[in-house]
């Protein structure tokens, strides 16, 4: 399955459990930038909160990052959906800190060059896709801004330990409360 097929696959995935959960406490939608210093480019995020407990909140996200070109029409492609649980530390005021941990899914594609034919002449260079699953482990932490508008801005940074694929990622954006 193509790499874009999965990001829709599990975008629609993600929507339908939003939409049709029986919300019971407070939740949020939002999106934003993030940046990964493995990949070295900007990523795309839609995220999500869901209040368990008055300091405990669920938080699935996913980032598709922008995809970086190595040679020719081959290109890291990067996607991945973050399973995270965050915990609200009582700052008092607008501020709300939180600490993540969580789990990381990512599926990468990565450009192959590969040697056909002799090794004394008559060969040639190709390139093929080569693609993977990893599973990791996020820890990090953010904070929330509670202002007087509809939206919630938030800053979150978290490392994320993947294998060969470890990267810092550093994100901000804005949540939207829903009312149910």
């Amino acid at each position: 399955m193509k790499l874009t097929t999965k990001f829709l696959l599990l975008t629609l995935v993600f929507g339908f459990v939003l939409m049709t959960s029986k919300v019971q406490g407070q939740a949020a939608v939002g999106g934003g930038l993030a940046f990964g210093t493995e990949i070295e480019s900007v990523g795309i995020n839609v995220n999500g909160t869901y209040m368990i407990t008055d300091n405990i909140a669920l938080a699935p996200s996913l980032i598709y990052w922008i995809p970086k070109s190595y040679f020719a029409d081959y290109k890291l492609k990067w996607f991945e959906v973050d399973l995270n649980g965050h915990y609200y530390f009582d700052a008092g005021g607008n501020v709300k800190p939180y600490a993540l941990a969580g789990l990381n899914f990512s599926f990468i594609t990565v450009p192959v060059l590969d040697w056909t034919g002799g090794w004394l002449g008559g060969g040639s260079f190709t390139t093929k896709n080569s693609t993977t699953t990893k599973v990791g482990l996020n820890l990090g932490g953010g904070v929330e801004f509670d202002i007087d508008a509809p939206i919630k801005p938030f800053g979150q940074i978290n490392y994320t330990i993947i294998d060969s694929f470890d990267q810092l990622v550093i994100m901000a954006g804005v949540r939207f409360p829903l009312n149910f």
